[in-house]
């Protein structure tokens, strides 16, 4: 999951005297950790379900939201290539439907490699090599169904 905002700017909270006014980005951050631990977390009835942060830019140790702007600049600019390919199914699924589509849409456009299909056809090769050497380190090549 990638949570993403509009813009960078001010959000204003209750109509107290003053108001309260904080950044996007805290302010969001705060509504993705909130939304995370709802559908993410443990409760006595349950998990609705497991919540995948990991694909984010910069991973887990990443900024949980990011702005329209810083994200697609990321994806134009420093995202490898089996980022990009996890892009492929990408789809909005919450919040704003024309900023979800539109993100979609940009996001995208940065899935077709700028370098040589050799290059990349080589990237996926070792990507692929890794894993498999990875999962029999482990002994678990015959068991993942999501990486074997």
């Amino acid at each position: 999951m990638i949570y993403v905002y509009s813009r960078e700017g001010q959000t204003a909270g209750r109509e107290d005297d003053p108001p309260s006014v904080i950044g996007n980005r805290e302010f969001f951050s705060r509504v993705g950790e909130g939304i995370t631990q709802r559908i993410g977390g443990i409760s006595p009835e349950g998990q609705v379900f497991r919540v995948d942060l990991g694909l984010r830019p910069g991973g887990r140790d990443g900024e949980l939201v990011h702005s329209q702007r810083s994200l697609l600049a990321y994806y134009r600019t420093w995202a490898h290539t089996w980022e990009k390919q996890a892009l492929i199914k990408a789809r909005h699924s919450a919040g704003d439907p024309s900023l979800g589509e539109s993100v979609v849409r940009e996001l995208k456009k940065r899935i077709d490699p700028s370098g040589s299909p050799a290059l990349v056809a080589l990237e996926i090769k070792e990507m692929k090599d890794r894993i498999d050497e990875e999962l029999s380190r482990t002994g678990r090549g015959d068991l993942d169904l999501k990486l074997g």
